[in-house]
C-alpha cells in the first residue's frame, strides 16, 4: 500500500528579516541625508564606524531605532508613522561602554526629553530609548560660546547680521545651522619670468541657514555666507546671478549661496530641489576633492543655479542637475575658455551616479558627466568659433583596516576624460591640441590616534580640463593633509601643498610654481 505525505512550506523568517532590514535603511539613508550629514559626519555624532553605517543602510543588519529616531529628530521630522516595532525600556549593562550616548536638550515644551545609547559590535548594534516626562529644557547650545576672531580692519559691519545672534529655539519645524571657518593663509608664487611674490594674511568664511518644512512634503532653505580676509579693501553684497571670480565671492564680500524649494516625501525615494543650492560630489576621503562639481571648498564661497533631481535606490543614489550659467560668467568654477554669452549655452546638464554600499574593501564607486553645450572656444574668447564641452569621470574609494585598533588606510582615485579640448595657444600652454585627461590620487591613514587623520595626495591635470574648483589646468598637485576632530562641532586642519605647470611654451623661461599652506578651525552648529 503506497502513502503520500503531504509537505507544508514553511516562510523564510530569514528572507523576511533581510527585507525589513532592506526598508529601514533606505530610510536611514534618507533621514540622514535630510539631515545634511555625509556617512563620515553621522559616523561621528552617532560615534560608530562608518563600516557599521554601510552596513545598516546596505540592510546588512538591523538599524538601531535609537540611532534612526536621532536622525528623524535632527531632520525635524514625526516619527510615530515610520516605527514600526517598540525596543525595549530595559538598560544596558553597567560595565559595557557606550559607543554613542546623548541627552536631547532642544528648547521645547512639548518634545520629551531623550536619552539614546548605542553600543556597536562587528557593525549590528544593541540599542536602549529611554523617554522622560515632557518638560521644558534650556538648549545647551545657547550656553557654547561664539568663538572670538582676531579683530579685522572694518569688517564688522559686514558680518554683523551674520554672526550676532544665533537663535537656538525654533518655531514648528524651522530650524537654524551654520559654520564658521578661520584661519591663517601663507603662500609663494614662483612666476615663468623667476619673479618670486608672497602674501600672508588671516582668513575667514561664515554661513547661516535657516531651513523648515512647508507641509505637504515641501521644504524650503535659504543661507547667507560671507567671505573676509585682513588684506582685503573692499565690503559688498553680492546680488548678481554670476560669481564675481573663478573662484566664487572676492575677499569682503558676503551673498546668498542658498535659496531653493525642495519637494521631498518621506515615502518616496526621489526628490526635487529648485533654485540656489550646494552641490558638491567629491572623493570620498578627508580631503574630498573632485575634477567636476564641487561647490564651497576651503573658504570659498561658489554655488549652482538651476534644478536638481536625485533617486535613491537600494545601493545607488543617482543625481541630475541642470545648471543656469549667466551670460556674464557661471556661478562657480568653469575656467576659461569657457564662456556662455551664447543663448544655446544657458543651461548646462550634470549627471551622477553613487553608490556607498560596501563591496569587499570598496566603499564608494561614483560616475558623473558634465555636459556645457555650446560654451567652449576652442581658440580663445576672441574667437567666435564654438563647441560643446563634454567631460566624464569615474571616481572610487577603497578602506582597509590597520593592524588590531582603529586605525584604518583608505586609498582614493579619479579620472577623467574631455572628448573636446582648447588649442594650446588659447591655453599659453604651447601648439595643438591640450590635452584631455586627468586624475588624482589619495593615500589616507584615518584613526592613527582617535580622531586624528593624515592624507596625501597627488594629481596632474590636464590644460584641456576646465571643470575644477580643486584643481588647475595644466598643474601637478602634491598635498599633504592632518586633520583633527576635536569635537563634534569642531575640527582643525593643517594643510601643506605644491603646484607646478607642466606644458610650457616655447617662450617661457620656467615653470610656474605655487607653495602655500594654511590653518584653520570649523565650528558648526
Amino acid at each position: 500500500m503506497h502513502t503520500s505525505t503531504k509537505t507544508t512550506k514553511r516562510p523564510d523568517k530569514s528572507a523576511k528579516s533581510r527585507k525589513i532590514n532592506k526598508i529601514t535603511g533606505d530610510r536611514f539613508r534618507i533621514a540622514r541625508q535630510a539631515c545634511w550629514l555625509t556617512l563620515p559626519q553621522a559616523a561621528k555624532v552617532l560615534q560608530v564606524t562608518e563600516r557599521t553605517l554601510h552596513n545598516w543602510e546596505a540592510g546588512t543588519c538591523r538599524v538601531p531605532y535609537a540611532a534612526y529616531k536621532l536622525m528623524r529628530l535632527m531632520a525635524g521630522g514625526h516619527l510615530k508613522h515610520l516605527c514600526h516595532t517598540k525596543l525595549d525600556a530595559g538598560g544596558l549593562d553597567a560595565s559595557h561602554r557606550p559607543l554613542f550616548a546623548l541627552t536631547d536638550n532642544v528648547a521645547s515644551s512639548t518634545r520629551p526629553a531623550l536619552s539614546f545609547r548605542v553600543a556597536g559590535a562587528n557593525g549590528c548594534t544593541s540599542t536602549v530609548i529611554r523617554e522622560t516626562d515632557m518638560r521644558t529644557h534650556s538648549s545647551s547650545f545657547s550656553r557654547q560660546p561664539f568663538p572670538r576672531i582676531t579683530a579685522w580692519r572694518h569688517h564688522v559691519p559686514l558680518v554683523t547680521a551674520l554672526l550676532l545672534s544665533f537663535p537656538i529655539a525654533h518655531a514648528g519645524d524651522w530650524q537654524t545651522s551654520g559654520d564658521v571657518r578661520f584661519g591663517f593663509v601663507s603662500s609663494e608664487t614662483h612666476a615663468r619670468n623667476g619673479t618670486v611674490t608672497e602674501a600672508d594674511s588671516f582668513r575667514a568664511r561664515a554661513r547661516f541657514r535657516l531651513r523648515g518644512e512647508l507641509g505637504g512634503g515641501w521644504y524650503a532653505s535659504g543661507r547667507v555666507a560671507a567671505k573676509l580676509d585682513s588684506e582685503q579693501d573692499t565690503e559688498k553684497f553680492w546680488w548678481h546671478t554670476y560669481a564675481p571670480g573663478p573662484s566664487g565671492l572676492e575677499n569682503g564680500q558676503a551673498t546668498i549661496d542658498e535659496a531653493y524649494l525642495e519637494y521631498r516625501s518621506a515615502d518616496a525615494p526621489w526628490s526635487l530641489r529648485v533654485g540656489r543650492f550646494q552641490a558638491a560630489f567629491g572623493v570620498d576621503d578627508i580631503m574630498k576633492k573632485s575634477l567636476d562639481q564641487n561647490d564651497s571648498t576651503n573658504f570659498d564661497v561658489t554655488w549652482t543655479d538651476g534644478a536638481w533631481w536625485q533617486w535613491r535606490g537600494s545601493d545607488w543614489t543617482s543625481h541630475v542637475i541642470l545648471r543656469h550659467n549667466d551670460r556674464r560668467g557661471p556661478t562657480g568654477t568653469l575656467r576659461r575658455p569657457l564662456d556662455f554669452s551664447d543663448g544655446s549655452s544657458r543651461v548646462g546638464l550634470f549627471l551622477a551616479t553613487e553608490s556607498k554600499t560596501a563591496i569587499g574593501p570598496i566603499v564608494q564607486r561614483m560616475v558623473t558627466l558634465d555636459w556645457l553645450p555650446s560654451s567652449l572656444r576652442p581658440n580663445g574668447l576672441a574667437d567666435p568659433a564654438l563647441e560643446d564641452y563634454l567631460a566624464v569621470t569615474a571616481k572610487v574609494a577603497a578602506e582597509w583596516p590597520l593592524g588590531a585598533g582603529d586605525t584604518r588606510f583608505r586609498l582614493g582615485g579619479e579620472i577623467g576624460w574631455a572628448s573636446d579640448t582648447p588649442h594650446r595657444e588659447a591655453m599659453n600652454t604651447g601648439r595643438g591640441d591640450a590635452d584631455a585627461v586627468s586624475w588624482q590620487a589619495s593615500f589616507n591613514f584615518i584613526d592613527i590616534r582617535p580622531d586624528h587623520a593624515i592624507g596625501i595626495i597627488y594629481g596632474r591635470v590636464a590644460d584641456g580640463w576646465l571643470l575644477s574648483s580643486d584643481f588647475r589646468p595644466n598643474d601637478e598637485l602634491l598635498e599633504m593633509r592632518w586633520v583633527w576632530q576635536v569635537a563634534p562641532a569642531w575640527q582643525v586642519d593643517a594643510r601643506v601643498r605644491r603646484r607646478e605647470e607642466i606644458d610650457l611654451p616655447a617662450s617661457a623661461a620656467g615653470a610656474r610654481r605655487d607653495d602655500d599652506l594654511y590653518v584653520r578651525a570649523t565650528w558648526r552648529f
